[in-house]
């Protein structure tokens, strides 16, 4: 265990450049998520407000 912890001290670079991208990747589909989120709503708040105009 400490010599891979070791290795990877020694080698961090590649290693946060994995670990930002990895972040990165979380990030962009979760706001993918809260987008597809936010349509499904307007598209149900304005079937709601199309038949309340009916």
């Amino acid at each position: 265990m400490v010599k891979a912890i070791n290795e990877l001290l020694a080698n961090k670079e590649p290693f946060l450049q994995a670990l930002q991208k990895k972040i990165t990747t979380v990030f962009n589909e979760e706001n993918d998520n809260a987008i597809d989120d936010i349509d499904s709503k307007l598209e149900e708040l304005q079937q709601q407000f199309l038949q309340a105009k009916s």
